[in-house]
């Protein structure tokens, strides 16, 4: 197996996850892959941290900001691993989009997105998702089983329903009305079609992300996975979760996630979904407008 794979790490201030998420990335057993780093410009801090680790860790690393690296490509001597410096905070999508572009320069057959909080602990886990993905002509996106610090599944998640969306207020009661469950059960030990995935680690080929036009950057941050099943669906491709092949997810929430300004964000980028992706009917597209945007204004008062 010898095509290339293009392992992209998105990092914010996130420096002592990212050296772990790279050490694990570098005993990949897999030929022709190549790690992209991109810092979305993160703190003076850090991004000086960074820049030190690099020339003390991979000295003739290619670097620069995405234009530099660009022109860098035309080498065929570049180095399998890239640091790409931006210079403002791009959100999720814009942001991997810059490594995505790397790769595709790169001629890379698909790329892993992976966040920093990541663990990769089987060294051919590359290669297991890789010949899933060889031998699904159908697949899009191949991942996973993805384990949180709680030991939990992560993925595969629940498919979007009207109903759950519109009566968003039962999860702020989940004493009185019980926890809600956003992640799907899967029996089986095979591979598998599944409607919905975590975005922290995902196998994209990139032949379907050119025919997207790369990642939807309309959204800075939340609704990225919901946007990505409704892509696939409407490609008629599918997204392969494989049960036997797992990672671990270390991201621990703390209190700023629950924050009025991150819920603002969240509730934009879910209205956006809804009304471009989602298949939704006018009249639940309508309904749940009203009702997110209750939701919205009761953060925006707390805010």
């Amino acid at each position: 197996m010898n095509k290339k794979i293009a392992s992209i790490l998105l990092n914010y201030n996130s420096n002592n996850d990212l050296f772990l998420s790279v050490n694990d990335l570098l005993k990949q057993e897999i030929e022709n892959h190549f790690i992209i780093i991109i810092d979305n410009c993160s703190t003076i801090e850090s991004i000086n941290e960074l820049k030190e680790w690099q020339k003390d860790m991979f000295p003739s690393a290619t670097c620069g900001t995405p234009d530099d690296v660009s022109l860098q490509l035309t080498n065929t001597n570049i180095n399998k691993i890239i640091f790409v410096f931006n210079d403002k905070n791009y959100g999720y999508s814009a942001g991997n989009n810059i490594g995505i572009s790397i790769a595709q320069q790169l001629n890379a057959y698909a790329v892993l997105i992976v966040n920093p909080d990541m663990r990769i602990k089987n060294n051919n886990y590359i290669n297991k998702l890789l010949s899933v993905a060889d031998r699904d002509e159908k697949s899009a996106i191949v991942t996973s089983r993805i384990i949180g610090v709680d030991g939990k599944d992560q993925s595969p998640m629940v498919s979007d329903n009207f109903w759950r969306e519109f009566l968003w207020p039962k999860q702020l009661f989940p004493k009185l009305f019980g926890k809600i469950n956003f992640i799907e059960k899967i029996n089986s030990h095979h591979p598998i079609y599944v409607s919905k995935v975590i975005g922290c680690c995902m196998l994209i080929k990139m032949d379907f992300l050119q025919k997207i036009s790369f990642l939807d950057e309309t959204t800075f941050l939340y609704s990225e996975e919901a946007i990505l099943s409704a892509q696939v669906e409407h490609l008629n491709k599918k997204i392969v979760f494989v049960p036997h092949l797992y990672a671990d997810h270390i991201h621990i929430k703390e209190n700023k996630e629950k924050s009025s300004s991150r819920m603002l964000l969240m509730i934009t980028s879910r209205l956006f979904y809804i009304k471009k992706y989602s298949n939704y009917s006018s009249m639940q597209k309508l309904l749940l407008f009203f009702s997110y945007k209750v939701w919205y204004l009761l953060h925006y008062l707390k805010k």
